[in-house]
């Protein structure tokens, strides 16, 4: 949706309870489709390394590197049942899923760069 669309919106509904807006962050959100070249290739090259072929590309809501740049997406591996530990207390990742993961990484950079 466009951002100032819903900011009218918000106005006009606000006023009806005597309430303003004011707008204290924002961050301009970004759409890839699934069908994109670069999930597609990110999703193969994932799939290649785990064998995993049940999960599909996910959507995180948080505030990524990817909306500095045009056309891009985060991509992070998550490997299956990894304990629960980003932006927690003493954050980590085992050895075993960091390799594994920097082996995605170089594949897919290779892949998109191609």
């Amino acid at each position: 949706m466009d951002k100032e669309d819903v900011v009218q919106t918000l106005i006009r509904v606000a006023e009806n309870y005597s309430l303003h807006y004011k707008e204290v962050d924002w961050l301009k959100s970004i759409y890839i489709p699934k069908d994109h070249f670069i999930v597609k290739n990110l999703m193969k090259v994932y799939q290649e390394e785990t064998g995993d072929l049940a999960s599909k590309p996910i959507s995180a809501g948080g505030a990524t590197y990817a909306r500095a740049i045009e056309n891009a997406v985060a991509f992070g591996a998550v490997f299956p049942n990894p304990p629960k530990v980003e932006h927690q207390t003493n954050e980590y990742i085992d050895l075993t899923d960091l390799f594994s993961a920097m082996k995605l990484y170089a594949k897919a950079i290779y892949q998109l760069t191609r």
